[in-house]
């Protein structure tokens, strides 16, 4: 074999092995598993996040290896180390990121910095939301009371049914609440928000500054407030 040919195979087997490593270093890793305590949770990780009600409290983390490892809990608050990465760097490395949080209650939940979020069949008393920063929420709750807030290009949809629902959504905020059944309902939108609410026996709405509200239904106790821009939308 002359000397080329010897140079091109040492180039070829530096190239496998540095792709075997690369691989294996993008490659699947065993769950990591925490604990926590409580009924709020603070979340701002990539990935895909579900939050399923049970009697066991406990965070499963599960996905590429790399990813996993940058994945934190501090008392109630799940995040993710983005030390290193920029943007490309940081969103393909979460790729198959899945983050599985069950406890026997869930009351105070803030979402944000890009946060996808899934809340399965929750039953609760009261809610309170925070989603904002980008972050995506979808919720199937029967609860007494929900109050939330979403702001700052985040987005909030949600299913089931409530005897309340206090709604404020600003900054780029998109509510969709079609599906969410509220007896009585109080909501405020501006700043180029939109929200779509279900009111079954009252409602408050007052939209301004660009904002928009849909309500599915016409409940017979109906406020309305409109002004700078703002609409609503009754059936």
């Amino acid at each position: 074999m002359n000397r080329i040919a010897v140079t091109a195979c040492i180039a070829i087997g530096a190239a496998a092995v540095a792709f075997t490593g690369l691989s294996a270093a993008a490659g699947q890793s065993g769950p990591r598993t925490f604990s926590w305590a409580g009924d709020s949770l603070s979340i701002a990780t990539p990935g895909q996040v579900t939050f399923t009600q049970s009697p066991t409290a406990r965070i499963v983390v599960s996905g590429p290896a790399d990813a996993v490892s940058r994945v934190y809990v501090e008392g109630n608050r799940i995040g993710y180390n983005h030390k290193g990465l920029n943007w490309w760097r940081s969103w393909r490395h979460t790729e198959g990121l899945r983050i599985d949080v069950s406890g026997p209650h869930l009351r105070r939940l803030a979402a944000h910095a890009g946060t996808d979020l899934d809340i399965r069949d929750l039953h609760e008393d009261i809610l309170s939301l925070s989603v904002h920063s980008g972050a995506d929420v979808n919720a199937r709750a029967n609860l007494r009371i929900l109050s939330a807030q979403v702001h700052s290009g985040a987005d909030l949809s949600a299913s089931g049914r409530a005897d309340r629902l206090d709604l404020s959504v600003h900054s780029g905020g998109d509510a969709h609440l079609g599906d969410f059944i509220a007896d009585h309902v109080q909501v405020r939108v501006h700043s180029g928000a939109d929200a779509i609410v279900n009111p079954r026996l009252s409602a408050d709405a007052a939209a301004h500054s660009g904002g928009d509200i849909r309500l599915v239904s016409r409940p017979a106790n109906l406020h309305t407030q409109r002004h700078s821009g703002g609409d609503i939308r009754i059936p």
